[in-house]
């Protein structure tokens, strides 16, 4: 039995928004300062990604926390990951989109066959954080995070991977393998 729920959407040029991670977000247009508070205020999931929503589109959906407002009413929000969902329906009748979606089922379990690409992840995430992170802390705690091979992927995929299209499509597959695959074609 499926079910489904209302959501923002938050439509981003070139965003691909994975369920396992923290996107910071500089919200300035009126129209999405107001999506930004209802969303606070009714407690309600935003979706951010695909441009043109559309039913069927894929987004990644999470909970948003403010993060800094300014006085000019422009914000600094953080979405908290949580589910990749799928656009059902669609409606317009506030500023921004609003829509039925229906979350999928998150990959958990990766082929043995694939454990030592996911070393080869990790391992360039390693030399990602020493050159990009300032302090060992931050380090460590970014690196342990990475014992979970979804969140591996999806990390990597954020990080590494500069196609929108490609990390789409990674957001799109529907197992763990599929996804290593996919990596593994394209680095």
């Amino acid at each position: 039995m499926s079910y489904s729920f209302e959501t923002a959407i938050f439509p981003l040029e070139g965003v691909v928004f994975f369920p396992s991670l923290t996107l910071p977000l500089n919200i300035f247009e009126p129209r999405y300062i107001l999506m930004v508070n209802d969303c606070i205020e009714k407690g309600r999931l935003l979706a951010v990604g695909d441009p043109d929503p559309a039913p069927g589109a894929l987004y990644g959906v999470g909970t948003v926390q403010l993060y800094e407002k300014r006085a000019d009413g422009t914000m600094v929000i953080l979405v908290r990951g949580s589910t990749r969902a799928r656009v059902k329906s669609l409606s317009q009748d506030n500023p921004y989109w609003i829509g039925e979606l229906e979350p999928l089922t998150e990959p958990t379990l990766v082929a043995d066959e694939h454990r030592f690409f996911l070393q080869r992840l990790t391992a360039g995430l390693e030399e990602w954080a020493k050159e990009t992170l300032p302090d060992a802390l931050s380090r460590s705690a970014f690196l342990e995070g990475l014992k979970n091979p979804r969140v591996l992927i999806e990390t990597y995929a954020h990080f590494k991977i500069g196609d929108a299209d490609i990390r789409q499509s990674l957001l799109e597959s529907e197992s763990l393998d599929s996804r290593v695959e996919l990596l593994r074609r394209v680095i």
